[in-house]
């Protein structure tokens, strides 16, 4: 894979970091210093009911709660800068959102309908491991069926499952899991899963692929176990295993051909849309605001959903401020994040002169590439060796392994 960046784009993207890090002769007097806002993370409860290997939060065993008070004056403030895009997305996660009732989110979604702009539609995600699932939890999703999504974390089938996902007392989580999706699946309530690749589950593509049949789901995430937050080890580091998640990649797209399946897998959609726009992906973790996590107490965090909850001996905590005491013009524009920004930006750049697979990313990962390389101006990490790299290695031979199979083809390479 030899893929460069257009110099056009790469023009375009570079203006983009001197004006969102606040460089007066490109930002200039009398323009909005305000981001335009794309996505929320909000923390509801740093709680969660189970306790997986890998996570990487911190204060899991927290059962403190977000107030509907803070929800309010999180969402007033964020609607007073400019949406991004007509849909705001809003995923409730980092701690286990369903801890939380659904009555107390049938009233924090009214107090954020009745804040935001009427041009502005709201989607929430709820990222659940699914074992509170109830019948109410069900009447709840289907009762706002038009702007709630959920999304499931499931590894794979039981013995894959309990391997990381555990209880407190460290007993498996699968059965429990599986009667949550059940209730979904009885009520009709469409769900994508999540699944967490370890060294272990790359050997074993057809279960997985087994299993998602089984299940039902068509919308699947892959995420990688990372060394993130607390959790300072990874199976993937170890020798092999990069060419084991391409085999498992390519074995997981053959099936889904010779089984006529159209699943979305966001790791292939991701490498196939920047293919299909000829466009290179621009880095939305390297513009202040432009991402904003909040945690329950009102304290606000961007660039990467990790840095929410994390500290450094280098940066101490990654908390910009908090929406009661602050606004968050002054959290973005403050000397903190700037900082952190500049830094960012320079690993932004180290990966645009060094990677031949920076139009695949644009040099993202941000919080990896502290927490792995001791610095955010830094390059490769183990997420963007597996998410981008080999992801699109693997991509690109199963594609001309696919076309070459066709009879007649007049195409015999994909460049």
């Amino acid at each position: 894979m030899n893929a460069s960046l257009d110099a056009t784009n790469a023009m375009q993207c570079r203006s983009r970091v001197d004006a969102d890090f606040g460089r007066d002769e490109i930002a200039g007097p009398g323009k909005d210093p305000r981001p335009e806002v794309s996505f929320l993370l909000i923390q509801a409860t740093p709680f969660c009911n189970i306790d997986c290997k890998y996570c990487y939060l911190p204060d899991r065993s927290n059962h403190a709660r977000i107030s509907l008070a803070t929800v309010a004056r999180i969402f007033r403030e964020v609607f007073s800068f400019p949406i991004k895009n007509e849909t705001l997305f809003v995923a409730w996660h980092a701690g286990e959102p369903m801890v939380i009732p659904p009555g107390w989110y049938s009233s924090a979604f009214g107090i954020i309908e009745d804040v935001k702009p009427s041009h502005i539609s709201v989607r929430h995600q709820f990222q659940t491991n699914g074992t509170l699932l109830t019948d109410e939890w069900c009447d709840f999703l289907l009762g706002n069926r038009q702007y709630v999504e959920i999304r499931v974390s499931i590894d794979g089938p039981e013995e894959i499952h309990d391997l990381h996902r555990r209880t407190r007392n460290g007993a498996g989580t699968f059965h429990g899991t599986m009667k949550g999706i059940a209730k979904l699946r009885d009520r009709g309530i469409p769900f994508g899963t999540l699944s967490v690749l370890s060294r272990h589950s790359l050997h074993h593509p057809r279960a997985l692929f087994d299993f998602f049949e089984t299940i039902g789901v068509t919308d699947i995430a892959f995420n990688f176990e990372e060394i993130e937050g607390i959790h300072r080890t990874t199976s993937l580091s170890e020798p092999g295993v990069q060419q084991l998640y391409k085999d498992f990649l390519k074995e997981l797209c053959a099936l889904m051909r010779m089984n006529k399946k159209q699943w979305k897998i966001r790791q292939i959609d991701e490498v196939y849309r920047i293919l299909g726009s000829q466009k290179d992906a621009c880095n939305d973790e390297m513009v202040p605001g432009r991402f904003m996590a909040f945690d329950f107490r009102g304290g606000m965090s961007t660039f990467a959903p990790e840095l929410l909850s994390l500290r450094h001996p280098g940066y101490g905590d990654f908390l910009l401020g908090n929406v009661h005491e602050q606004s968050l013009s002054q959290m973005v524009r403050g000397q903190k994040a700037l900082s952190i920004g500049r830094d960012i930006a320079k690993g932004v750049e180290l990966c645009r002169s060094l990677c031949g697979y920076f139009e695949f990313c644009g040099g993202r990962f941000s919080s990896n590439k502290l927490l792995e390389n001791g610095s955010f101006a830094s390059a490769e990490t183990i997420n963007c060796r597996f998410r981008i790299k080999t992801t699109v290695d693997a991509l690109m031979e199963d594609l001309e392994a696919s076309l070459l199979a066709v009879p007649n083809s007049h195409v015999s390479a994909v460049e």
